[in-house]
């Protein structure tokens, strides 16, 4: 695994054909370890080669199986010249990850799924389509091992995902070519999708200051912040252990949701805890389906096409992953550096309206500038005043 440290100016340089040469001047050459500065990659430009191999440099770091899997789907933009991409992250193999609309759709609203209110069944609604991302090599039951008489054992393989990126590229003719395409991440992974307010809107979009909006060209990329864990549940190793009671499961969220859709705290996308698939009603041992926290909206002629592109790092442990695992460090400084670099770049995005991975630089520069002595200075100025008093 090559070093993501540049030469010994202490610059940080990522290359890849589809996204800039970014030098790091500026960031102090012992600030990120080479985990931590992997970890950034993989949020700033997370379809660099060098994001490759990421893992979460935090307490819970420890041998891993690191993937990294792409997706690639075709967006239509439906009747009402309205269309849609979002996701939900998964680790698992088999679970729907990816919604989009075909030629078919005819709503002007995010809403994938239609839920029955009498049998909780799930079926995708009219003009949308999913995918799956089949590369991960775990399927659902392995991270849900389950017997015939209710005792859930542990989990074969658990997982969490470093980061997730969906991006929309048009494809169509020169002629048709025109709309917005407008790219939003959840920032605190607030569900996009809410079966009883008929779903998002591209006008209930557009309150976001973080939403990164542009006219539609042939030779430009749409793409959504990267996903990340926001907090120590979304970035834990998730299993679930014990008795399954069919009377409380039904009432409440699904304990497994977790598992296979870490970003989703719990909760699944559709308001229902217990869903097997689409069409099939309710099931006492199925995870609901993950919240929706990515949509790319998209606006223009009807039947105009987009190419969609998700990349996701993740990791693995547990004994399906023994003979896969490689090292990965503990940072918890680096790691706290890169996701307060993150939490800020979305402001900067907005503010300055730059690119992603120019706001999660200048963010990472920001706290580079104020780490240091003159950041001890300031807090034990606060102490000693707070202890005079």
């Amino acid at each position: 695994m090559g070093s993501a440290l540049g030469p010994a100016s202490g610059a940080l340089m990522v290359s890849k054909a589809r996204t800039p040469r970014i030098q790091m001047s500026g960031i102090p050459r012992n600030f990120l370890s080479e985990c931590s500065a992997r970890y950034w990659i993989a949020l700033a430009l997370p379809w660099s080669d060098q994001a490759r191999e990421a893992c979460i440099p935090d307490g819970n770091s420890r041998a891993s199986r690191k993937i990294t899997t792409f997706q690639r789907v075709t967006a239509t933009v439906g009747t009402a010249q309205v269309g849609f991409i979002c996701t939900c992250p998964t680790i698992a193999s088999d679970m729907p990850c990816i919604f989009y609309t075909t030629s078919a759709f005819a709503g002007t609203t995010c809403a994938p799924f239609v839920v029955s209110s009498t049998t909780g069944a799930l079926t995708l609604a009219t003009g949308w389509a999913y995918a799956v991302l089949g590369n991960l090599p775990y399927t659902a039951n392995q991270f849900i091992p389950v017997t015939t008489t209710q005792t859930v054992t542990t989990t074969f393989v658990a997982g969490r995902i470093v980061s997730h990126a969906i991006s929309a590229e048009y494809t169509g003719t020169i002629m048709n070519c025109g709309g917005l395409t407008e790219c939003y991440n959840s920032a605190d992974h607030s569900n996009l999708y809410n079966y009883t307010i008929g779903g998002t809107s591209v006008g209930s979009l557009g309150v976001f200051t973080e939403l990164d909006i542009a006219r539609v060209q042939p030779d430009r990329k749409c793409w959504c912040t990267a996903d990340f864990g926001r907090t120590s549940l979304e970035t834990a190793y998730t299993s679930f252990a014990g008795i399954v009671d069919q009377a409380s499961q039904a009432q409440g969220p699904s304990p497994y949701t977790q598992q296979m859709y870490p970003f989703s705290n719990g909760l699944p996308a559709i308001g229902c805890a217990y869903n097997s698939g689409f069409g099939t009603g309710a099931s006492t041992y199925a995870p609901g389906f993950g919240s929706i926290t990515n949509v790319i909206a998209l606006t223009g002629t009807a039947g105009n096409t987009f190419n969609c592109e998700v990349v996701q790092h993740c990791e693995f442990v547990g004994q399906l992953a023994q003979s896969d695992l490689t090292p990965s460090t503990r940072d918890p400084v680096g790691f706290a550096h890169v996701q307060d670099a993150a939490a800020r770049a979305p402001a900067i995005r907005a503010s300055k309206r730059v690119s992603w991975a120019e706001a999660m630089l200048t963010g990472l520069k920001d706290v580079a500038a104020e780490y240091g002595p003159s950041m001890l200075k300031a807090g034990a100025k606060m102490l000693a005043g707070a202890m005079m008093a």
